[in-house]
């Protein structure tokens, strides 16, 4: 991922993005290790690619990825700050997922309720434990609601950032988008950690995460 400056004029050095990089590697990591711990298989990770977008941006972003079906896992998360994690994964991912749960392969457009149910689960599992992580490390205290999960649509993606803005009180929303990619014995998944938060929360959730990779 290149690098990103969003309308504020803020943007990451080299350092910050290092920083950034590493403690998202350490959380996906740690959110790899429960799905191995779930699925009694062997998990392998390439380092993830981090950068930081602005609403509009991101809005571009996921509107090139609506074609087909693409579920979408959300959860809320509030306390020490509030914001929104959203799980993508493309249709062949998010079935072969699926199937590491229950087995079976399917096409996502056909999941059964069970099926659905195993999705939503991973990703409560992955944001979950992704989030406590960032929360352990940057010190806060982060409470996530019941994950949900939608299909990717406009309607889907404006009622998110929407919820986002409400939230936020009409402050400036942002992404950090972490791109991940994972190996599970043959099968190769793909797939994007968003966390929409206040520009604010964001800048201060950086400099924590310098300060953490400065030691």
């Amino acid at each position: 991922m290149t690098h990103r400056t969003v309308t504020t004029g803020m943007s990451l050095s080299e350092l910050q993005m290092d920083a950034m990089q590493e403690l998202s590697n350490m959380a996906i990591n740690r959110a790899a290790g429960k799905l191995a711990e779930l699925t009694g298989r062997s998990i392998r990770l390439r380092v993830p690619r981090v950068g930081l977008l602005e609403t509009e941006e991101l809005r571009t972003f996921l509107r090139q990825r609506m074609g087909g079906t693409i579920p979408c896992i959300n959860q809320s998360f509030t306390g020490s700050f509030s914001g929104t994690s959203m799980l993508i994964y493309p249709r062949d991912s998010a079935a072969q997922l699926a199937s590491l749960v229950l087995n079976q392969r399917k096409n996502v457009a056909e999941l059964s309720t069970l099926e659905r149910s195993a999705l939503i689960e991973i990703g409560n599992i992955l944001i979950n434990t992704f989030m406590g992580f960032i929360g352990e490390a940057l010190e806060l205290s982060l409470n996530l609601s019941i994950p949900q999960m939608a299909v990717l649509s406009q309607e889907s993606v404006e009622t998110i950032l929407m919820d986002r803005q409400t939230a936020d009180a009409g402050e400036q929303t942002v992404a950090m988008m972490i791109d991940n990619e994972m190996s599970v014995e043959e099968t190769h998944v793909s797939g994007h950690m968003i966390i929409l938060v206040d520009l604010q929360v964001a800048i201060r959730w950086i400099a924590r995460m310098e300060e953490l990779w400065l030691g």
